[in-house]
């Protein structure tokens, strides 16, 4: 069945309730009055009143309800609709007694409601809708992600942009603004007399861009078909046609690689001018910049990373040769010496091929080191005509194209140049294009005869260029999760290579593939690698996750039933550490040790447990413990009761790599971690020992006892993310991850919020609100409307449950790896304060959001956006 989950069933159990009430779950001929932002205009005089309501004035809206809580005879819910969120109140004295009890029982989070009611103002100061009805306009079947703000989960963000959007209102806004840009494009383009026009998606021949096409079938036809990778060649028919300047906002598909700027399926806009040339539509280009600037209201001067770029017309022109020169270095007098180039080049470290053109070899330099340099708006023009097949020869230089590339923040934003109108010119380059081809250029031009025999006919005097839309935004949300972080793109690249398709069961040497020479060499490095890193003498790289690894650690050493002791999850330990809800619990016999009412662990008393307890194999470890764990008191412990002694080091294992905190090498048997969290690395598991036999037991285990074959790509991510741990940086980075949590703990105690064990030693705050009137839901739900992502967290003498709780976990690895510093987890610190202090004042949360995503925007994730 598709909604076989407990929850799904029981919302399906009261969408029948609803309609054995003679309520139909899905009614539809319902209206809307006013939307949430219109209320909160129309009536936001009540707050000047003296009764602070207006009884006499009612108006209908609808939403979504996002907040819902129950308080005996009444109820707060948030709902939000497209403008925003307003709060409603609802009580039976309000809409009746029995369909008030019937909605206490029947209406969720996620469900679709219509209120009508008038406006008053709550104690707290916030304009909010008195419900005279309520009525449920969709019941939603599934329930929405209990954790789902900025980049909580990716995959489920891709994969459903629609949950993403109801979770998350900083992505709609990024829609939005998106779609105001190519609204404000097109404008630009037909208030200069430019038609718009549309041209075929899929082509005959894949023209038109240097670039492999996705290739699909005609089945009527019977004939293979490329979606577009670029539109030209069938805009420039249009300007043989007679036609004088056109362009397309389009789609285009190219089958390559996937990274941080570059799509398989984007959009971009090609335009044509006729009479015009190439520095025509450089003037073009800053005029469609400045009018995009007024019109969006920004300042000419955008920070982005480290860069102030500079926004101010005109921009910046380079020629080609000058760049290399300037950027890269290359002495004057061998910038068009093939046999000096190539030299320069092997003496710059790069990897070309000796037959490779000039052309060819100032490309691989101007990659490299030029691009990446191109930081304010540039032209950069004067390309060799041999890496330009359809633009027109100068008239002074055969040997040089009239074009340009424009550059923002070291990356290509458009391209541009004067069309080549001679068909034959055209037609011998193409002939050279077939050549490169076939001498293994899978991107090189095929040979287009229909579009020679359009430029025979005549077509004028033309330049065209073509501008991605999508690079025009980036992302802006502030990472807070403590087991998340941001991975370098050296991690992605190995993730994102070709060992995604290799089979590896086995070890390396020892596989039950073929062809694995490879991955057993990679595998092998991270090994090592792990090993150098944590001092130990075994690692198995292989676990998918650190549940995976800790399973695999339990599956080695102990037989079902054995006694485990761990720490309880509402102090601060994991679901994996013996939690009757994880298989840890119910495969074995788990007790538990806690902290105290300090927040801190009592070792005196774990031994006290122990003793009592006689496990077989004791857990030392944490996902929510602020401070440091004592590895060799508790190797103490475990000799005392003859335990075998495992340390899950998931959440801090990057700071022991740095040696920011202790390691549980000597003293502990086994060790378990995972690889992203404070590792910054792929998300994945690992296990270490430095016993020979346990090692033996731990590779039966996981392989083949509860996985098969292992992910190679994943096992290169982790390679290339130790290798980073390896570098002196890291200390450096692991040091920032401390004082930054340290700032953060300071601040929050300061403004009067109970922080568990009064402080930090490590990466995490934990902050409890046992104190408070409002759940660790609650405040989880604020902060993310506040565009700051933390999650909910259990806490010591927790009295609501998992799902509710009564405390956040709050992180500094994502925001460091960012390059935040203490001044800005100061700030942060207050922002999250504020929320905190006001927690059901939506306007301050939306005014803080947008701070936020200014603070974000100074320090973005990569040097480039990803998209």
């Amino acid at each position: 069945m598709i909604f076989d989950s407990q929850y799904e069933q029981q919302r399906l159990a009261k969408a029948r309730a609803l309609e054995e009430a003679g309520k139909s779950p899905f009614p539809h001929n319902i209206t809307r009055e006013i939307s949430t932002r219109a209320f909160k205009e129309k009536f936001s005089y009540v707050e000047d009143l003296e009764e602070k309501r207006d009884s006499t004035h009612e108006a209908t809206v609808a939403g979504r309800v996002k907040f819902l809580r129950l308080m005996g005879k009444a109820a707060f819910a948030k709902i939000e609709d497209d403008t925003g969120v307003l709060q409603i109140y609802y009580s039976r004295d309000g809409i009746g007694t029995e369909w008030f009890n019937q909605l206490k029982k029947l209406l969720e989070v996620g469900d679709i409601v219509v209120v009508r009611g008038f406006p008053f103002v709550t104690k707290t100061g916030e304009l909010s809708l008195h419900a005279t009805s309520l009525e449920i306009a969709t019941k939603a079947i599934k329930p929405l992600p209990e954790k789902f703000h900025g980049l909580q989960d990716k995959e489920l963000r891709y994969r459903h942009r629609y949950l993403d959007m109801i979770m998350n209102p900083d992505v709609k806004e990024v829609f939005r603004i998106r779609s105001k840009i190519v609204s404000l494009v097109r404008h630009f383009f037909e208030s200069r007399s430019f038609l718009e026009v549309e041209t075929p998606m899929m082509h005959p021949i894949a023209g038109g861009a240097a670039a492999r096409p996705f290739i699909t079938h005609h089945n009527a036809l019977d004939v293979e078909r490329y979606l577009r990778i670029a539109p030209e060649l069938y805009l420039k028919r249009l300007i043989v046609g007679g036609f004088e300047s056109v362009f397309e906002i389009n789609r285009n598909f190219r089958n390559e690689g996937m990274d941080q700027t570059h799509n398989p399926e984007f959009t971009m806009i090609e335009f044509y001018w006729a009479w015009h040339n190439y520095e025509d539509l450089m003037k073009l280009t800053e005029e469609l910049f400045d009018y995009l600037f007024d019109e969006l209201a920004l300042p000419r001067k955008l920070v982005y990373g480290e860069y102030e770029i500079d926004f101010s017309t005109p921009f910046e022109k380079i020629k080609w040769a000058d760049s290399l020169i300037r950027y890269a270095e290359v002495p004057a007098d061998i910038v068009n010496d093939k046999e000096k180039l190539y030299a320069f080049c092997k003496e710059k470290g790069l990897e070309v091929e000796k037959s490779l053109s000039v052309a060819k070899l100032q490309t691989e330099l101007f990659d490299e080191f030029v691009e990446p340099r191109l930081i304010d708006p540039t032209f950069v023009t004067h390309y060799p005509i041999e890496i330009s097949p359809l633009a027109r020869r100068n008239d002074k230089d055969p040997d040089i194209a009239d074009r340009f590339e424009f550059f923002i923040a070291g990356k290509e934003i458009a391209n541009g140049f004067n069309e080549l109108n001679d068909p034959t010119d055209q037609y011998e380059r193409f002939l050279k294009q077939i050549t490169e081809k076939s001498a293994g250029d899978d991107e090189a031009h095929e040979m287009d005869e229909e579009y020679i025999h359009a430029l025979a006919y005549g077509m004028p005097p033309t330049a065209g260029e073509g501008i991605g839309i999508d690079r025009l935004r980036q992302t802006d949300h502030l990472e807070m999760i403590a087991s998340e972080n941001f991975t370098s793109p050296a991690v992605m690249e190995a993730m994102g290579s070709i060992f995604t398709n290799k089979y590896a069961e086995g070890y390396p040497g020892k596989r039950y593939y073929g062809g694995c020479e490879y991955a057993d060499q990679v595998e092998q490095l991270a090994i090592d690698r792990a090993c150098e890193l944590f001092g130990c003498k075994f690692a198995n790289v292989q676990p998918h996750s650190g549940s995976q690894a800790n399973q695999g650690v339990y599956q080695a050493l102990l037989k079902p039933y054995d006694k485990i002791l761990g720490m309880d999850l509402s102090h601060g330990g994991h679901l994996t550490h013996g939690s009757k809800v994880s298989s840890s619990g119910k495969t074995y016999s788990s007790f538990f040790y806690g902290v105290e009412l300090d927040g801190r662990i009592n070792y005196d008393r774990v031994m006290d447990i122990a003793k009592i307890v006689q496990p077989k194999l004791i857990v030392c470890g944490a996902s929510a413990y602020p401070r440091e764990i004592d590895f060799a008191k508790f190797r103490e412990i475990a000799d005392a009761v003859g335990a075998i002694l495992f340390a899950d080091i998931a959440h801090i294992a990057g700071l022991v790599a740095a040696g920011e905190h202790p390691s549980p090498f000597p003293h502990c048997d086994v060790v378990s971690t995972t690889t992203h969290k404070t590792l910054r690395g792929p998300r994945g598991g690992m296990i270490m020992t430095n016993d020979e036999e346990i090692a033996k037991k731990v590779n039966s285990a996981i392989f083949p006892g509860i996985q098969g074959g292992p992910l190679v790509h994943v096992i290169a991510g982790k390679a290339v993310g130790f290798g980073e741990n390896l570098k002196p940086e890291w200390k450096e980075y692991a040091r920032d991850v401390k004082a930054n949590a340290a700032k953060l703990a300071e601040v929050l105690i300061q403004r009067g919020y109970d922080v568990v064990s009064g402080g930090t030693d490590n990466h995490l705050v934990l902050v409890s609100f046992l104190d408070k009137t409002f759940s660790g839901k609650d405040a989880d739900a604020a902060l993310g409307n506040a565009g700051i992502t933390v999650n909910k967290n259990t806490v010591p003498g927790e009295t609501r449950s998992p799902f509710v709780t009564s405390g956040i976990r709050i992180g500094s690895p994502a925001l460091t790896a960012r390059g935040m510093k203490t001044p800005e987890f100061e700030l942060i610190a207050n922002k999250i304060a504020d929320v905190l202090d006001h927690i059901e004042d939506t306007d301050l949360q939306a005014k803080i959001r947008d701070e936020m995503k200014d603070l974000a925007r100074n320090f973005v994730i990569y040097d480039r956006p990803i998209y």
